[in-house]
């Protein structure tokens, strides 16, 4: 397999408070929570249903509940702890602005939505800053891009410059956050693709400095093939954060890769598994989707969830499988979780 690198100039990322440094609260007056800590924090996946209406399964019993809906039609939702109350958060992009959902869906609760007043769809959470509280990441369509510092008492949001990166990056990417590079901050984690059949994803890491603020971009290998999802956790066991990264439609349809974390980055992506191993070129074919990985069984290892489209050319038929990891994917054998979810292959895990 051919690596291609990605041909970029270093882009200083500049970093400038807004007007107001103070943390910004929820504008909503009304809590649908306590905000104790609870015994057991509630995991669940979002997912959306074929209306682009978001919905929560919870995880229980070693695989997923039914899904209920959370009555908001939005896009980029990410799931974490942003307020540090002991429960995760939902933010997620809908008519326009950046929404936070809270509630406990475990006990039927339900999630209600409170508009953040900024304008940006989130694109990954971690913590930024290493509070110990998760942080979200964003940016405008002019590409102004924005970090909202988590904490109890609300965000505090900072302007991030990220436009001469995001010129080159389209609308195809994937974007994680996770300490990547070794000196214990969260770094970003950046999979595009200009969108064409033959376009290659383009790999990136831009260095977190453990302040809120981003460093230099650092290209890396990426892959033949278009992708659409990406992931990061240690899938290997060996303590370093490793990438996953694949599925399109197009080219190697259904493939996967992983770049195996090293001490102080990513190394060369190399294959992982393939969804559609009977597609290996041509356009239109199945296995374009996304990805995320959570540990469903509760066994300490990850399980890959793919929420993919499984006929070729039908942009609207869905569905999301599970992989089971059990120390490595080898040949995989994909348990179907749900059909018939939305066509935007919406699909968060929590951070």
């Amino acid at each position: 397999m051919t690596l291609l690198l990605l041909a970029a100039c270093a882009i200083d990322y500049v970093n400038t408070p807004l007007d107001d440094e103070t943390p910004v609260p929820r504008d909503s007056a009304e809590e649908t929570i306590d905000t104790g800590e609870p015994t057991t924090r509630c995991d669940f996946v979002v997912t959306s249903d074929p209306a682009g209406v978001l919905q929560a399964s919870v995880l229980a019993s070693g695989g997923l509940e039914s899904p209920v809906s959370l009555g908001v039609e939005a896009t980029h939702p990410v799931i974490a702890d942003v307020d540090a109350d002991g429960y995760l958060e939902v933010l997620a992009w809908s008519a326009d602005r950046l929404v936070q959902l809270d509630g406990d869906p475990c006990v039927g609760e339900t999630m209600g939505a409170s508009t953040l007043g900024r304008a940006f769809p989130p694109q990954a959470v971690g913590d930024l800053d290493g509070d110990g509280v998760a942080d979200v990441l964003g940016w405008t369509d002019a590409g102004q891009g924005v970090v909202g510092l988590g904490s109890s008492s609300g965000f505090t949001w900072f302007n991030v410059d990220v436009a001469d990166a995001l010129s080159s990056y389209i609308s195809n990417a994937a974007y994680r956050m996770e300490d990547v590079t070794g000196d214990g901050h969260a770094d970003l984690v950046v999979a595009s693709y200009d969108g064409y059949a033959s376009d290659p994803t383009r790999l990136s890491i831009v260095p977190g400095n453990g302040d809120g603020t981003l460093g230099i971009m650092i290209p890396m290998a990426g892959v033949d093939e278009p992708s659409n999802g990406a992931d990061l956790w240690d899938v290997d066991g060996d303590g370093r954060v490793d990438l996953v990264v694949g599925l399109d439609d197009d080219g190697d349809a259904g493939q996967v890769y992983v770049a195996w974390g090293t001490a102080d980055g990513l190394d060369e992506p190399e294959e992982l598994l393939d969804i559609q191993p009977s597609y290996e070129s041509g356009t239109n074919n199945a296995g374009q989707g996304t990805l995320r990985a959570v540990d469903l069984d509760d066994d300490g290892d990850h399980d890959l969830l793919i929420l993919h489209r499984p006929n070729g050319g039908d942009f609207q038929s869905t569905e999301l499988v599970r992989l089971e990891m059990n120390g490595g994917f080898g040949s995989p054998s994909a348990e179907l979780m749900q059909s018939q979810l939305g066509a935007k292959l919406t699909l968060a895990v929590p951070r």
